[in-house]
């Protein structure tokens, strides 16, 4: 009866691998095509800018602006003024009310520094 143990010890830890283990994509085939497709049709969200930096200056604060380097960042627009501003980081984002008199932006592009889009 010892001798039985560890053969079937062996055959029923190689049926739980298998069960567990999922087999078809472990042993994918590495020669097959990729046969996805990018939707095409689908819209770039409307005032979304890549490869920008981002001022906010703050009218309580002027001598200190708050600077987003080579973000990501939308433009929310209201009847053509912008109302907010979302800067797309890596960990969050941030969503920044431009209200007149309080606050004040600037987008510039991150390697000409030409201004894209500034407010009040």
């Amino acid at each position: 009866m010892k001798s039985r143990n560890p053969i079937l010890l062996t055959i029923i830890l190689a049926i739980l691998f298998l069960f567990i283990w999922d087999i078809r994509g472990s042993f994918a085939n590495p020669f097959l095509q990729d046969t996805t497709k990018t939707d095409t049709t689908q819209q770039v969200k409307p005032n979304y800018y890549k490869g920008v930096d981002v001022k906010i200056v703050y009218t309580f604060e002027n001598e200190k602006p708050t600077w987003y380097r080579n973000v990501c960042c939308q433009l929310i627009k209201e009847k053509g003024e912008v109302k907010e501003i979302k800067v797309f980081l890596k960990t969050c984002t941030e969503e920044i009310r431009v209200i007149k008199g309080f606050v004040k932006f600037e987008v510039r592009d991150h390697n000409t520094h030409k201004i894209i889009a500034q407010g009040p």
